[in-house]
């Protein structure tokens, strides 16, 4: 796709992947109270102690969407946006799933600070290639 600007096919993405990070983060929630109600960053699946949300699964297939729209290859992208790539996909997978990874970002400023840090890679990721 294009670089250096916004690609159109990325524009919803772009929207679902703060809206989906914030509620895997416990930034904030969101619930639908029709039908039996449905909180989206509640488990649909479990394994133990390990849950999958629709919000951590809506989260990793934006970003996912994100890299492929923009023909990842590996070699189209410099060191620092792999590495961004990488932090932006590892980062609300492991919050959510590792308890250990999730104590680091246990008071509440250093969750927004991650949240702000894996949006903006996203967008970076967008924006670059």
């Amino acid at each position: 796709m294009a670089s250096n600007r916004f690609d159109g096919i990325d524009m919803l993405s772009l929207v679902l992947y703060p809206i989906t990070t914030g509620m895997v983060l416990g930034i904030w929630t969101w619930s639908v109270t029709v039908f039996g109600g449905y909180d989206f960053s509640q488990g649909f699946w479990s394994y133990g102690s390990t849950e999958i949300s629709v919000a951590l699964a809506l989260t990793i297939l934006s970003f996912a969407w994100i890299v492929w729209s923009n023909e990842f290859d590996g070699t189209n992208y410099s060191q620092a946006e792999f590495y961004t790539i990488v932090f932006v996909f590892a980062a609300p997978i492991l919050y959510a799933l590792v308890p250990f990874f999730a104590t680091f970002f246990e008071p509440e400023m250093f969750r927004v600070v991650l949240y702000f840090g894996v949006c903006v890679g996203a967008v970076w990721t967008s924006y670059t290639e």
